[in-house]
């Protein structure tokens, strides 16, 4: 059941708006909610700088070099603060709406929540959103709900996708560290997967780095003709659909490779600008 964010109304999982207030079922940040999102940066970023400044002004830091690298933590929050100003105006994006839904239906609606979050795995993925200044911020914490929400509803009682899910997190590099909390449920799920791999109902494929495309993985998801290369981007999916599947995950590959999101574009050029303007001050004084 989804449980409206207006008037607590509890509605079926089809729903798109509550049957009791008319909302929308999933919303994106409130002005409120963005507007106070905002000042607290702006908050963080003034007492930043104001730190910054008493240390440069009150004590003797010696050479310029170590002065300067002392300007570059309020400049990146700075920079950090200004993209996602520039954000703010911008839709929320489905994946953060779909997380923001789980977040809060974990305590009351775990069935629910699991849902949200799957398909919010399944959006950034698609949209390649999984990157340098999202890895630690977005694929981390989502892993972490789903296998917690996994785990709290035992394996027996999950569906096929979200232990397909389950298992992709398993084999994701990222993951390394978080799954092994939840080890017991995942050889549960590998398992009953491993049965359905062997009867020839599911494949697994993946990325094999010497090969450069996406291959049908043999035991142990290892390339049959480079065995030692490093697999990444696991997928367990049907066999009928072997061939989309394949010519899908090599897209996902090469999106990534040598492309930097647009967020990233806009931090490296806020960090170019300002770091000019620091060098020219400190030249002028």
């Amino acid at each position: 059941m989804i449980i409206c964010k207006y008037c607590q109304e509890k509605n079926q999982p089809v729903e798109k708006t509550c049957q009791k207030c008319g909302n929308d079922l999933l919303p994106g940040e409130t002005v409120q909610e963005k507007i106070s999102s905002i000042i607290g940066m702006i908050i963080v970023v003034v007492i930043g700088w104001f730190i910054t400044l008493l240390l440069t002004k009150y004590f003797d830091l010696g050479s310029s070099i170590v002065s300067g690298m002392i300007y570059t933590i309020p400049l990146l929050i700075t920079l950090i603060t200004i993209v996602k100003i520039i954000d703010s105006f911008k839709e929320t994006p489905d994946y953060i709406k779909y997380i923001t839904r789980a977040e809060r239906h974990k305590s009351k609606e775990p069935i629910q929540a699991l849902s949200d979050s799957n398909i919010a795995i399944k959006l950034a993925r698609s949209k390649n959103l999984f990157t340098f200044f999202s890895g630690d911020t977005t694929t981390i914490p989502l892993y972490k709900m789903f296998l917690s929400l996994c785990s709290e509803l035992e394996a027996s009682n999950l569906s096929l996708e979200y232990k397909l899910t389950l298992m992709s997190i398993a084999f994701d590099i990222v993951a390394k560290e978080i799954i092994k909390k939840y080890q017991e449920i995942i050889n549960s799920v590998n398992k009953e997967i491993g049965k359905l791999v062997n009867e020839k109902e599911y494949a697994m494929i993946g990325y094999c780095t010497r090969c450069n495309k996406a291959v049908v993985l043999v035991e142990n998801q290892k390339c049959s003709l480079h065995p030692k290369a490093i697999i990444s981007n696991i997928r367990i999916i049907q066999s009928a659909n072997i061939d989309d599947s394949l010519v899908l995950l090599y897209e996902e590959v090469n999106k990534k490779k040598g492309v930097f999101t647009e967020t990233e574009i806009k931090v490296f050029l806020l960090f170019m600008l300002f770091a000019l303007i620091i060098i020219v001050i400190r030249n002028v004084k």
